[in-house]
């Protein structure tokens, strides 16, 4: 599975996906430029949607 395959990303995974280090990846979320998942009490991921939409506002 490539990660374009994926419908849940993880940091490293989104972080490559938009091009951007995980510490960016963070600090956009912490801002509410883009909105993360909760996947259980200990992990997150951030939907492919959501990184589609936060490329196309950009």
């Amino acid at each position: 599975m490539t990660v374009v395959d994926k419908f849940v990303f993880n940091a490293k995974e989104a972080a490559a996906f938009l091009s951007i280090s995980k510490s960016t990846l963070h600090r956009l979320t912490a801002d509410k430029q883009l909105r993360k998942v909760q996947i259980s009490s200990r992990r997150v991921g951030w939907l492919h949607s959501e990184l589609i939409r936060f490329i196309s506002n950009k």
